[in-house]
């Protein structure tokens, strides 16, 4: 990447898939229904490698700060496997990062907040400070929002506990999904 008139290898120039490999080792402990936040793409090959250390019940989140290289390794590189897994995300700045706001809020949970985990790829870091703080302080918001909407569910459970068992009587004789099968035209949206 070329970037303040000086050019970074983002790679290994010799062995970069063993380096990807070697760097993704750090993930071999992942847990499932972890949630992986990764600043920095590249070329597919750390992505890949960090992908193939969790089950299929990880999700990924990975940042790539720099369109102009992700729009070339679309183009130089096959990227459709990582692309095409239902368990991984990938923001590009300048095309899709304001969705990083709205999808991240729907990986995270209470029961896998403890399990969230930001990591940077080789140099991104160093490139990208300011991208990264973003990236890292969207992933506070959300931690955030997550443990708050916790804390209001404890504190409110007896209530609402409460108001589920004063309504339970009403479930026994309420309408269900099944009662409605057929009862709309078939062009009908429903």
């Amino acid at each position: 990447i070329e970037k303040d008139d000086k050019k970074y290898n983002m790679n290994s120039k010799y062995k970069p898939k063993d380096e990807a490999k070697r760097f993704a080792s750090q993930f071999q402990q992942i847990k499932d229904y972890a949630v992986e936040l990764v600043f920095g793409f590249g070329n597919g090959y750390f992505p890949r490698e960090i992908i193939k250390m969790g089950t299929s019940l990880v999700r990924y989140a990975f940042f790539e700060p720099c369109m102009e290289s992700f729009l070339y390794v679309i183009k130089h590189y096959d990227i459709s496997d990582i692309l095409g897994s239902e368990k991984v995300v990938v923001f590009i700045d300048g095309i899709n990062e304001l969705e990083v706001g709205a999808y991240l809020p729907e990986m995270v949970e209470w029961v896998n907040l403890p399990l969230m985990d930001i990591a940077a790829l080789p140099r991104y870091k160093d490139m990208y400070l300011d991208l990264y703080e973003r990236y890292l302080g969207n992933a506070r918001e959300v931690s955030a929002r997550v443990q708050m909407g916790m804390n209001t569910w404890i504190t409110y459970a007896h209530i609402r506990l409460g108001n589920e068992v004063q309504h339970l009587h009403y479930v026994l004789h309420s309408n269900s999904i099944d009662d409605f099968k057929g009862a709309f035209p078939k062009k009908l949206a429903a």
